[in-house]
């Protein structure tokens, strides 16, 4: 881009697997890349949705990013320690690691790639416009007791929002007004 462009800006709605990824690759793709989450902790469901024990249903060599690989058992090992943390409920050794350590990983990640910053939890979008330049408008608030909204716009919008949150649809009449539905 020439001096004086502007750089384009992504939003990425949910902070779980698929969403830090993508935040990754919007960013490596030269986008100024903004990830919200309505929760207060990164991971989706293995943040709010299992316990910590649980193990995965998928192996650590299956269940890893192509470019960011589990650590091995005795790094592991070594964090577990450093954090009082009896080492052997904290390997990985298993070929299924367990909640608290996919979400260890996800944290990882984020760090790995400098995520971190592009990261806002505990706020929601309240409304989500297209407006006639293309670009979209986005209207946010805090989750927790704060009244304060704010708005941003977008050149694009990923929804990685996960299978477990219930859509928000608008009604059929607003959709085949809009000439979406023939």
């Amino acid at each position: 881009g020439g001096e004086g462009e502007r750089r384009r800006r992504a939003l990425v709605v949910g902070c779980g697997p698929a969403g830090l990824v993508a935040a990754k690759e919007l960013r490596a793709a030269g986008m100024t890349c903004v990830a919200v989450d309505k929760h207060t902790a990164i991971g989706g469901v293995w943040a709010k949705g299992t316990w910590p024990d649980m193990h995965t249903n998928l192996s650590r060599w299956t269940c890893s990013f192509s470019d960011f690989p589990w650590p091995p058992p005795k790094m592991w090992r070594k964090r577990a320690s450093a954090a009082g943390v009896d080492a052997v409920d904290s390997l990985v050794e298993e070929d299924f690691p367990t909640a608290a350590q996919v979400l260890r990983y996800l944290e990882d990640y984020c760090t790995a790639f400098r995520l971190w910053d592009s990261i806002k939890l505990g706020c929601q979008i309240v409304q989500l416009h297209r407006e006639a330049d293309q670009r979209w408008r986005v209207v946010f608030e805090l989750c927790h007791g704060s009244v304060d909204r704010w708005e941003e716009t977008f050149d694009a919008v990923c929804l990685a929002c996960g299978i477990f949150e219930e859509p928000r649809l608008p009604s059929p009449s607003r959709v085949a007004g809009l000439g979406l539905l023939q």
